[in-house]
């Protein structure tokens, strides 16, 4: 995306809730706001995807970040409380709250990690462990083996310390070679690190055959 683009104006469907959520309900989705805007429907966005989304009121406060965009009740824009900013307290008083999609979704790659040689089979156990030099947020984890399971699927979790940050281990099956997600603990889309963490990567269950993992991270710095 080049240009930015208004996807809502919303007057008392305004909410703010819990965390810095900010929930703005695209009552008037599908109408062109300004001259010349593209007029935004749901079908041209798709349910839970996530945009860098500026929302501003009548006075000139303004709040951004990362927000999900839902196709219920004509769509509306919850910010994740990810890499949020503000600037003043967003109110409905003299006007209409504008939300605009100003860019996609960061996905920058941040680093990758062998788990082990090329040849020589996992043991389920912590497989490599490291002191986080500087804050990042993770958003999407990529895993990948050199020689494939060959009787069980190969997991693998990824901890803060003693404790998981992902919603379920990832599991790469007899036969195959990669695994993502992009799904984090108690539903959330990323997991930051902070500078001191401890991260670990767990083999939770292991293979005869399974070697080689490699692990890469996508995210931002903070």
């Amino acid at each position: 995306m080049t240009t930015p683009l208004l996807v809502a104006e919303s007057g008392a469907s305004y909410s703010a809730t819990g965390n810095g959520t900010v929930t703005l309900a695209a009552t008037a989705l599908g109408t062109t706001f300004r001259t010349g805007q593209q007029a935004v429907t749901d079908g041209d966005l798709a349910n839970a995807e996530v945009h860098k989304v500026m929302a501003v009121d009548a006075s000139g406060n303004w709040k951004s970040g990362l927000a999900t965009y839902s196709t219920t009740s004509n769509g509306s824009w919850a910010f994740t409380g990810e890499d949020v900013t503000t600037h003043g307290t967003l109110s409905t008083s003299g006007g209409d709250i504008e939300c605009w999609v100003v860019g996609p979704r960061e996905d920058t790659p941040l680093f990758a990690l062998a788990l082990g040689d090329e040849s020589t089979a996992h043991s389920a156990a912590v497989l490599a462990t490291s002191r986080v030099s500087k804050g990042f947020v993770v958003t999407r984890i990529y895993l990948s083996l050199t020689v494939t399971p060959s009787t069980n699927a190969f997991t693998l979790d990824v901890l803060d310390n003693t404790t998981s940050i992902l919603a379920a281990d990832m599991s790469i099956a007899t036969s195959a070679y990669t695994d993502e997600t992009s799904s984090f603990a108690a539903s959330a889309i990323y997991y930051e690190f902070s500078k001191g963490d401890i991260i670990k990567f767990e083999c939770t269950q292991a293979d005869a055959a399974a070697a080689g993992a490699k692990v890469y991270l996508f995210g931002y710095w903070t």
